[in-house]
């Protein structure tokens, strides 16, 4: 799965970038919502899930995801932040859109969204 975090702290994006790395999806790091409007336009990068913050630099995460959405319903959003209002939450759940509040460990972000991995056929077992 190809993924874009949209995370503005460098040691908190390097984390979670490790830890779904190590789970086998590519991820690609954007640090505002300007850089992550453009790698969701590159089509030569097929993004299957964006995971934003939601206080960036250069405006909110709850707004690019509402904003991704409309434009590229193609792609699933996430919300991961410390800073969710009741209006966001409010919005995030009329939208549908998952989100968790820091902390949290990437690692159950992934498999909340995703479920649980799936496992190789056992050997003979015929599948």
């Amino acid at each position: 799965m190809n993924i874009l975090l949209v995370e503005d702290e460098p040691e908190l994006s390097q984390i979670a970038c490790e830890t779904i790395e190590g789970m086998g999806h590519k991820v690609k790091v954007v640090a505002g919502v300007e850089d992550a409007i453009a790698a969701l336009e590159d089509e030569t990068q097929a993004l299957d899930l964006m995971i934003a913050d939601h206080r960036l630099p250069d405006g909110w995460g709850v707004a690019l995801c509402l904003q991704c959405k409309v434009k590229f319903p193609q792609v699933r959003v996430a919300v991961v932040s410390g800073c969710l209002t009741d209006e966001n939450i409010e919005l995030l759940d009329e939208y549908k859109i998952p989100y968790w509040k820091k902390p949290v460990l990437y690692s159950t972000v992934m498999r909340e969204l995703l479920g649980p991995p799936k496992l190789p056929p056992l050997p003979g077992s015929g599948n």
